[in-house]
C-alpha cells in the first residue's frame, strides 16, 4: 500500500473517532470568536492566493492566476465579513446583522466558486490552443471589478 493511502486512511479513522468523542458536546461560540475564526480564514486565503500568484509567475499558467485571484478576492470579501459580524462595526451597516451576515458570509463562498470554473474553463481553453490567449491584466481587472463590486452591495444596499 502506498504511504500516502495510508495517510489519508488514518486521516479518515482519526477524524471519524474524533467526531464520535466530540458529537455529544454543547458548544457555544461568541461574536469573538466569530471574528477570530473569519481573520484565520482571511489570512489562509490570502496565503494561498499569493502562493498561487507565485506559481503563476514563475510557470505562466492561466489555471493558477485564477485560483490566485480568487483566493485573493476571497480573503478580501473574508476580511469583509470578519468586520460585519465582529461586534465594533455591527452599528456601521444599513442592514441590522441577523440579515447581513448571512449574505456577506455567502458572498466569498460564491466568489470563489466562480473564479475556480473560470480556472477551469482557462485551463481547458489553454490545453486546447496550447498557448495563452487571456491577458492578465483582464483577469486582475475583472476580479478587482466583482470584488468591489461585492464590497459596494453589501455597504450601501439594506438587505
Amino acid at each position: 500500500m502506498h504511504k500516502r493511502t495510508q495517510i489519508y486512511i488514518g486521516l479518515a479513522l482519526a477524524l471519524s473517532v474524533l467526531y464520535t468523542l466530540l458529537r455529544d458536546l454543547s458548544w457555544q461560540g461568541s461574536t469573538e470568536l466569530h471574528t477570530l475564526m473569519e481573520t484565520l480564514s482571511t489570512s489562509l486565503a490570502l496565503f494561498v492566493g499569493v502562493m498561487a500568484i507565485v506559481r503563476f509567475y514563475t510557470r505562466k499558467t492561466m489555471l493558477f492566476l485564477f485560483v490566485g485571484t480568487g483566493f485573493l478576492g476571497t480573503g478580501l470579501l473574508d476580511g469583509y465579513h470578519a468586520v460585519v459580524t465582529s461586534t465594533w462595526f455591527a452599528i456601521l451597516f444599513p442592514s441590522p446583522p441577523p440579515s447581513l451576515i448571512p449574505w456577506s458570509w455567502i458572498a466569498s463562498r460564491f466568489f470563489l466558486s466562480i473564479l475556480l470554473y473560470l480556472s477551469y474553463e482557462a485551463w481547458k481553453w489553454e490545453d486546447w490552443l496550447g498557448e495563452e490567449r487571456i491577458r492578465e491584466w483582464h483577469v486582475y481587472l475583472g476580479t478587482f471589478v466583482l470584488t468591489f463590486a461585492s464590497f459596494l452591495f453589501f455597504a450601501f444596499v439594506p438587505l
